[in-house]
């Protein structure tokens, strides 16, 4: 293992937290609103939020795409935007 490839997985965490972030900060700014008071707003709620899921995810799978012939940045970004999603499922249950 060479410096060079250690660097990569590093810089690969890094971009793969920034990009776990802004995947967060999309559902999330659906997720924190206010609860729906009727049916039809419980149904548009639910359609945005799986709406900003699906392009979390694209924009999960852009960002890995990216990085396709750099494998160990890429494993790095994989890392990364995998702790994010959990740490963002740990913060949900505890609150």
């Amino acid at each position: 293992m060479t410096l060079s490839t250690v660097l990569l997985f590093c810089g690969g965490i890094v971009y793969g937290i920034i990009i776990g972030l802004i995947g967060q900060k999309l559902v999330t700014s659906t997720v924190m609103k206010a609860a729906p008071r009727n049916e039809k707003e419980a149904r548009i709620m639910t359609r945005r939020i799986t709406v900003r899921w699906w392009l979390r995810l694209f924009l999960d799978m852009v960002a890995l795409f990216v990085l396709f012939h750099w494998v160990p940045m890429m494993l790095g970004a994989a890392l990364g935007i995998l702790v994010m999603q959990k740490l963002f499922i740990i913060k949900s249950i505890k609150s």
